[in-house]
């Protein structure tokens, strides 16, 4: 077992040294030209005798850590953008929701209001039952009614 480490350590180190010298090769200039026989050739050594070339600058090294930090501000803008968006349609559904109890509270204000204008009239009770309210109820019941109406109906 003891001889296994010096041997994985001597193939991390030719992986390095090859790594090392591959790096460089993709920043290396490159050549355009056109050959005899009109094919557009690429290559990284010059064309052979007196072609003209056009030579290739390799694109620029990209600055890792700004393209990082452009990376993270992008996904934290695109974040804040999305969680705007939750909220707002949230905030629109509860508003929609809250219209919606306000119409079905001014429909009922609006029913029993009708219910109650009728003197002598029988009104429901919530077990099912009816009764006859005395003037004074009925009276009292109508402001009630109107009162809800100003509140829900707007």
């Amino acid at each position: 077992m003891p001889q296994l480490l010096p041997v994985q350590a001597n193939r991390m180190i030719s992986l390095l040294v090859i790594s090392l010298f591959m790096v460089p090769a993709g920043y290396a200039e490159m050549f355009k030209w056109t050959d005899a026989e009109g094919n557009i050739v690429y290559s990284q050594s010059p064309p052979p005798g007196d072609i003209q070339a056009e030579t290739i600058k390799p694109p620029p090294k990209v600055d890792t850590e700004a393209a990082q930090e452009q990376l993270e501000a992008q996904e934290k803008k695109a974040d804040e953008l999305r969680e705007g968006r939750l909220k707002q349609a949230e905030e629109k559904g509860k508003a929609e929701a809250d219209l919606a109890l306000q119409q079905e509270n001014c429909r009922r204000a609006q029913a029993n209001l009708a219910n109650y204008q009728r003197p002598r009239g029988l009104i429901a009770q919530p077990d099912g039952s009816r009764i006859r309210l005395t003037e004074e109820e009925r009276q009292q019941k109508l402001a009630e009614m109107e009162g809800l109406i100003k509140e829900w109906c707007k």
